[in-house]
């Protein structure tokens, strides 16, 4: 009897060791794409095909990029401020190829919003991470925009208007501040 036991735990060992070799961490994506007017006229064109092919390579893992368990992908932008918006889930990328990825993104994302609000989008990314359990997975916040908060009464580049992330929801600290890339993509035309 314990010379079959043993037999067992020596089968058993391997298989475990393979599937812990195999396993691959958790990544999580979160993409906020700016649809405020000004970004319509600073590279909005040219992000959108840029961000198709991105999300393309993560959701099948291609040049080295890691496969996102878990993907989001939501407006920055707004009629109101602190408008809630819905999140693309990756369910919206899988099986697509890149071209049917930027139709998509460019139908769900115009650029027609008055506002943008990174302060809302972080607060949902937030938000979704807590609620889903994501809080101690390695998280990538990206955010395709011009860099320019459109907030009403506040004019671009004014005291107090740079972004601010809320890590309260994860960490229970105050805030960190966030730097936006411009799109700084040119066409190789």
């Amino acid at each position: 009897m314990t010379l079959a036991a043993a037999g067992v735990v020596v089968v058993i060992a391997p298989a475990q060791a393979a599937d812990t070799a195999e396993r691959k961490q958790r990544h999580t994506l979160f993409v906020g794409v700016d649809t405020s007017g000004s970004f319509r006229h600073a590279g909005y064109e040219d992000a959108m095909t840029f961000l198709a092919y991105y999300l393309y390579g993560h959701v099948n893992e291609l040049g080295g990029l890691a496969r996102t368990r878990d993907l989001f992908v939501a407006a920055i932008g707004g009629k109101d401020s602190n408008e809630p918006k819905a999140f693309r889930p990756i369910h919206d990328f899988a099986g697509k190829n890149i071209v049917q990825i930027e139709v998509d993104l460019r139908r769900w994302f115009p650029p027609t919003d008055p506002l943008t609000d990174f302060n809302a989008f972080f607060r949902q990314a937030a938000r979704i991470a807590k609620e889903r359990n994501l809080v101690l997975t390695p998280i990538t916040i990206m955010v395709v925009s011009d860099g320019i908060p459109d907030v009403p009464g506040v004019k671009p580049g004014a005291p107090g208007s740079s972004m601010r992330a809320p890590r309260s929801a994860t960490t229970g600290e105050g805030s960190s501040r966030v730097s936006a890339c411009g799109s700084g993509l040119s066409s190789a035309k």
